[in-house]
């Protein structure tokens, strides 16, 4: 059987939805190991309600998405939502999270000495 100090962690890193999941498990400190994975259940069964509703379509269709706007799809649900659920948020463990450019391919890594503003923005 393991003991429950084989699941603490120090440092937490993702990409992609990785980033939301790793920015939840930063949240807790050493020894809180059960409620960053309440958190995360938490998080992903409320995006669940939203019933795929945290997006749509551009009126313009998704070319107009990627060539005018930030994504093919309008997320400001989305966006709103991840304002929302994070703005109190405070890191208690090493973060790094990273996003790509998918026009340029440029990758860029976003650690815990950024702020909450630029987390959010980033996730």
């Amino acid at each position: 059987m393991r003991e429950a100090r084989d699941a603490e962690y120090q440092v937490v890193s993702g990409i992609s939805l990785g980033a939301l999941n790793a920015h939840i498990l930063s949240q807790f400190p050493k020894g809180q190991e059960k409620e960053a994975g309440e958190k995360l259940v938490d998080f992903w069964t409320k995006v669940g309600e939203f019933d795929g509703g945290l997006t749509t379509s551009w009126s313009w269709g998704m070319i107009y998405g990627f060539f005018y706007e930030n994504s093919i799809y309008d997320a400001t649900k989305m966006y709103d939502f991840i304002a929302d659920y994070f703005k109190d948020a405070k890191l208690e463990r090493h973060l790094n999270i990273g996003l790509s450019n998918v026009l340029t391919g440029q990758f860029k890594s976003f650690k815990e000495h950024h702020s909450t503003e630029d987390f959010i923005k980033v996730l």
